[in-house]
């Protein structure tokens, strides 16, 4: 089987070169590297050039500044029987294409979920975010390890599949990929959770940084739910934030218990910070929706 993988960057001139040199490492070569470049002004291009004579790669600029769109773009570009979604951020194992195929061969006519593991874990920030992700995919998860949401980081479709359902364009602020998920499952397509197919992620490694992403996802979950018929969006009571919470009071108690009393204080300060800014951001932006109508 063909794999295309779609590749959406922005100014990620670093992140992009180590994402394209795991790419180059495969065991198996994927068949198109799509690059739908959003009008960088680093050093993108040349980084992109410098892969050009190692990978098989299609290489185009646009300006539109909404995700969906750029999506979109390469979606109808590819030409291959499975295409792939990685973010710029991400690395691969060696055998993520491979993986892809065997997945897809083995489960025919289904969406594959692969795995994202968050790095560098010694960093508190990504300690933190990466318990609020397994949890966020774990709330979505069914008896039949299935999903009900996908995730662009690390997600394979077939080419029909994806083709017959796009990003939807009007959601530019908002969050795409659960709103794909969510659609596939309404239409009984399955969304399969495969954990050999792994990704490493870099997360956000500063307080400045932690609180932006926390601040973007609330504004997008707003959004979601302004703009879809998606109403069982849980900013507080959810089993997700249920799980964090285990999370949150297993981490502070290790911390206590080997001495670090500072570091416990810091992570209960973070997961209340987490809550906050994604309470706030919603109510903002729900808010901003009704005073500003279109």
């Amino acid at each position: 089987m063909t794999v295309s993988v779609i590749i959406l960057t922005k100014n990620r001139a670093q992140l992009l070169s180590q994402c394209l040199s795991s790419l180059e490492s495969q065991s198996v070569q994927p068949d198109e590297v799509i690059i739908i470049d959003n009008n960088s002004k680093d050093r993108s291009a040349l980084v992109i050039n410098k892969f050009k004579n190692k990978l098989p790669i299609l290489h185009q600029i646009r300006t539109d500044d909404n995700i969906p769109i750029l999506y979109n773009a390469g979606i109808k570009l590819a030409g291959s029987e499975i295409i792939a979604c990685l973010d710029d951020d991400c690395k691969v194992n060696s055998n993520w294409v491979k993986n892809i195929v065997q997945a897809h061969i083995k489960n025919p006519n289904c969406v594959i979920q692969g795995k994202v593991v968050s790095y560098p874990m010694e960093n508190i920030y990504v300690k933190v975010m990466a318990n609020h992700y397994k949890n966020w995919l774990r709330s979505y998860l069914t008896d039949d390890n299935s999903l009900s949401v996908l995730d662009t980081k690390n997600v394979s479709f077939p080419e029909k599949i994806i083709k017959n359902n796009m990003f939807l364009e009007t959601l530019n602020k908002g969050s795409h990929d659960i709103e794909l998920g969510n659609r596939l499952f309404g239409k009984h397509i399955r969304i399969m959770l495969d954990k050999d197919i792994v990704v490493w992620h870099k997360e956000r490694t500063t307080l400045k940084e932690f609180i932006t992403q926390h601040w973007r996802i609330a504004q997008s979950e707003a959004v979601l739910k302004r703009n879809t018929k998606i109403s069982n969006i849980k900013i507080v009571f959810s089993k997700k934030n249920l799980w964090s919470l285990i999370d949150m009071i297993k981490m502070v108690a290790k911390e206590i218990s080997s001495l670090r009393i500072h570091i416990g204080i810091y992570v209960l300060f973070l997961y209340f910070v987490l809550l906050v800014i994604r309470v706030f951001g919603f109510v903002y932006t729900q808010i901003k929706f009704y005073t500003n109508p279109r």
